[in-house]
């Protein structure tokens, strides 16, 4: 919602995106950060104007979305960072990919400052990227292709969650 960014007129790039609305101090605590990286993945990507022909039903990419994804997801657990390297190879073959990524890392680096010392594994970050990634499936708007996608990254966060335990 447009309503949501505050822009310094002085620097167009000095944004920040609000939400005060849904705000609850019992809330879940990065939750709209989730949502963005969810939306990032699962409405924007390869719909830019130079994606592959077909868009985002360009089935082929598939196997390079889901090779990026499954290393976004192992990489970040292990650098306690959340973020991901743009520039490994399954990342950056595809530069729709590599664009969405790059954004994901700015939204996760908030995400971490947010989850601070207390929960460094990112749990609760991660327990809403599976929300909003599964929550994704139950809309008509979102292409299968888009879909099958979530339902790769919804099983890659649990692997996630799963080797966390390990």
């Amino acid at each position: 919602n447009s309503r949501n960014c505050l822009v310094n007129p002085e620097d167009v790039r000095d944004m920040k995106l609000i939400d005060v609305g849904g705000f609850s101090e019992d809330g879940r605590l990065v939750s709209d950060l989730a949502l963005i990286e969810s939306d990032v993945k699962l409405c924007l990507m390869a719909t830019e104007a130079d994606a592959a022909g077909l868009l985002d039903l360009h089935s082929p990419s598939l196997k390079t979305w889901f090779q990026a994804e499954s290393h976004a997801l192992s990489v970040a657990g292990k650098k306690r960072d959340f973020t991901v390297d743009t520039d490994a190879a399954p990342i950056a073959k595809d530069p729709a990919v590599a664009r969405a990524y790059r954004i994901i890392n700015r939204v996760r680096e908030r995400a971490k400052e947010v989850c601070g010392d207390w929960d460094p594994e990112g749990r609760h970050y991660f327990a809403a990227l599976l929300y909003w990634t599964l929550n994704s499936l139950r809309f008509d708007t979102i292409r299968p292709t888009k879909k099958l996608r979530a339902i790769y990254s919804a099983s890659e966060i649990l692997r996630r969650f799963s080797n966390a335990g390990a």
